[in-house]
């Protein structure tokens, strides 16, 4: 059962290949198999049905849902769970905010719980305060979401990447010290393993990257069986898409691959002006 309200998973001292997003899918895991997902639909199904007693017409349950969890830019698919693969719900980042403003508003399900990889992406820490970072209807959505049962899960490489005001959400943080995967074959099942330290708040956590002292956490390890990332000699199918994003590198029609060769420095002075042109040091401001 994840318990914490916003749980912050940071890839600590190894934080690209950690094993962030995986650690993810296996905390969000038991909320897409029985008997937890039947709990969580059944609790969604009766919240719609006591909103729809009150007058509000306009709302109904989704029978499609399969499970009550969110993934923003990704799609968790609980392949290894024994039972019929069940597929996370999307959601755009921007649509996370109360109504009013002058952005679109998703409306997550009540009691569900939502997972935003790579979290920095979204709102990076050096852009809080442009109009790229969080406004207030996302503030408000953040500091209200207990209200109506919404539990959130993010991830990032560093702690300090992502905007303050989501970080002071963090009433747990994971910090992963090691990760390990070993394959599994025809006689056992693939085992991932992580060894973390899990602090009770960020004013904790950020105790800890000033002091260094790891007796302010809990140590802990996760286990968990089943092939996660979709290969081995059954050909299991992946539980998370390792390489979304893939797709942005590729966004456009009129393009083709960069594969022009390149010419020595040559003593010409045209030739040499040409190279600084088409490889300024800093760019120049238009009419510059």
């Amino acid at each position: 059962m994840i318990n914490a309200w916003l749980t912050y998973i940071v890839g600590g001292k190894k934080p690209i290949g950690a094993g962030k997003t995986s650690l993810m899918y296996h905390l969000v895991r038991p909320y897409m198999m029985p008997p937890l997902v039947d709990e969580k639909l059944t609790e969604i199904r009766k919240y719609i049905e006591n909103m729809q007693r009150n007058g509000w017409n306009n709302v109904s349950f989704s029978e499609h849902m399969e499970c009550p969890v969110y993934v923003v830019g990704d799609v968790f698919i609980s392949n290894d769970s024994g039972y019929a693969p069940r597929r996370t719900m999307e959601l755009e980042f921007d649509q996370i905010r109360l109504p009013g403003g002058k952005k679109k508003a998703a409306r997550p399900l009540p009691h569900s719980i939502i997972c935003i990889p790579d979290l920095a992406n979204y709102v990076d820490s050096r852009e809080s305060m442009s109009s790229d970072g969080p406004d207030k209807y996302q503030c408000m959505f953040l500091a209200l979401r207990r209200k109506i049962g919404l539990r959130f899960i993010v991830d990032g490489q560093y702690y300090d990447g992502s905007d303050k005001r989501w970080r002071q959400m963090a009433d747990c943080i994971i910090e992963i010290l090691e990760f390990k995967h070993t394959p599994g074959d025809y006689y056992k099942p693939a085992v991932t393993e992580w060894k973390c330290l899990k602090f009770p708040g960020y004013q904790v956590y950020e105790k800890y990257m000033k002091t260094q002292d790891e007796n302010l956490a809990e140590e802990v390890t996760f286990a968990h069986v089943g092939d996660l990332f979709g290969y081995g000699p059954k050909n299991e199918k992946a539980c998370i898409d390792s390489l979304t994003g893939r797709e942005r590198f590729f966004d456009g029609t009129d393009w083709n691959f960069s594969a022009r060769v390149a010419e020595p420095t040559s003593d010409k002075k045209d030739a040499m002006l040409a190279k600084c042109a088409r490889f300024p040091l800093s760019k120049q401001k238009e009419g510059a």
